[in-house]
């Protein structure tokens, strides 16, 4: 079953499709780096840079669709600024890594779908 639903970016886009692919290359060249800033700033309990990481992720979570991560980003921002249950983070980012990984892959077949 697919992690992402487009169907948001493509009324957002208004049939744009270099728009979409735009922001499909977007998010596919900027979230590695972000889980991976996230994951440093974790595991040095940098606790508000997780939050400002987590925020920053928010909306490319919302606008690529993949619904299954938007109450895990909520949480890992919530958590981190609230700086309560801290304990949960590590499993909330492991998570937010794994579903990420799986929606690149899946936005690249897109990407390329609309290109042809």
């Amino acid at each position: 079953m697919s992690v992402i639903n487009l169907s948001y970016l493509n009324d957002l886009s208004g049939g744009d499709s270099t728009f979409v692919i735009e922001m499909i290359e977007l998010f596919n060249d900027k979230i590695p780096g972000y889980l991976s800033s996230l994951e440093q700033n974790m595991q040095s309990q940098n606790w508000q840079e997780v939050r400002d990481i987590a925020h920053t992720i928010k909306p490319n979570i919302d606008y690529m669709g993949i619904d299954n991560l938007k109450e895990v980003v909520r949480k890992i921002e919530r958590n981190a600024g609230d700086r309560n249950d801290l304990e949960e983070i590590p499993q909330l980012v492991d998570t937010m890594k794994k579903v990420c990984m799986e929606a690149i892959g899946e936005l690249k077949g897109e990407a390329e779908k609309l290109k042809s």
